[in-house]
């Protein structure tokens, strides 16, 4: 799931970004729409089947993939992921943020029906994403046709021009923001076994809630700012509320962090706490960084966005390297 997050970021070329950035100003919102969906939705499929032929290669650990309906099941999960992030970018680009969490709710069908297949295994986690997956987009569908833009089979590449550079400049940012994040569960893999990778996971996906936070908000504040609202106060508007929201939620981590991760077994509240408890804590760090790259993408500063996740990409990935080797 980690890798096919990857592929699907890589997919984009940035054009989520400029989906949100150029969708509220464009002229032509049907063909701007239509032709980023479909060329994100083909390269999305052309990365997977790459991603398959060459698992040997650099992850023999998921050469499992490869075998049986494995890569026919594989692809279909990551077209639809492509296509249900392109449609919720549309929806919030339109200034429809609560039809995401109505989006989200039907990506969450998930875990009830996982509970009901968990005995296919892997399998299972596949088929149980896939089927949410696919009720999402076919909502999003309806309710972004609903709001007056209409999907087209038709690529108008022309519609793009303007947001080009942005979309790249972005997209390259976004291939080191996302690297650390979908790299390092298989670096535990690799160094430390599934195990060891399980209780990470656990972790992080809690955790996870709060990195949510700081990423709903400052995707706010760059729809606002790419819809000429004032920046400097809705920056500090978006400070005010994030610590609002996350200050507490870290505090109710280290207090009942360990009774949460019981939900999942024993284990886990033993060997994922003190882990939760250090990413709850960076949630906070993360906050400042996020919202300086988004007022970065409404002043259309990309440069400074590139160096700023390359660094820190390029930190957690070998720190974290060095880290897992020795402890």
């Amino acid at each position: 799931i980690s890798a096919s997050s990857l592929i699907v970021a890589l997919s984009r070329f940035g054009m989520d970004d400029g989906l949100v950035r150029f969708l509220p100003s464009s002229k032509n919102k049907d063909g701007f729409y239509s032709t980023t969906l479909i060329i994100t939705l083909i390269t999305s499929i052309i990365l997977a089947i790459m991603f398959l032929i060459g698992l040997d290669w650099f992850s023999p650990s998921l050469s499992f993939l490869q075998q049986g309906f494995f890569p026919i099941i594989l692809i279909i999960f990551i077209a639809l992921s492509s296509l249900n992030g392109i449609q919720e970018t549309a929806l919030i680009a339109l200034r429809k943020g609560e039809l995401c969490f109505i989006n989200n709710l039907f990506i969450g069908f998930r875990i009830p029906i996982l509970y009901f297949i968990a005995s296919l295994g892997t399998l299972g986690i596949f088929f149980a994403f896939e089927v949410a997956y696919f009720i999402a987009s076919i909502f999003s569908i309806y309710m972004i046709y609903r709001l007056g833009v209409k999907f087209k089979l038709s690529l108008n590449v022309e519609l793009l021009k303007d947001s080009f550079l942005f979309s790249i400049g972005s997209y390259t940012a976004g291939i080191f923001s996302t690297a650390a994040i979908t790299i390092i569960p298989i670096l535990i893999i690799k160094i430390l076994g599934a195990e060891s990778n399980a209780y990470f996971y656990i972790a992080y996906s809690v955790a996870s809630l709060l990195f949510t936070m700081v990423g709903s908000i400052s995707t706010s504040l760059f729809v606002e700012g790419s819809h000429d609202s004032p920046l400097k106060e809705d920056v500090l508007k978006s400070l005010k509320f994030v610590m609002i929201l996350l200050i507490p939620s870290i505090l109710v981590i280290f207090l009942f962090g360990d009774k949460i991760l019981l939900l999942f077994s024993k284990e886990f509240s033993e060997q994922s706490f003190e882990l939760l408890k250090l990413l709850a804590i960076s949630s906070l760090f993360s906050t400042i960084i996020s919202m300086y790259i988004t007022i970065k993408r409404v002043q259309k500063d990309i440069k400074t966005i590139i160096y700023i996740n390359i660094s820190s990409t390029i930190i957690v990935i070998v720190i974290g390297y060095v880290l897992l080797l020795r402890f």
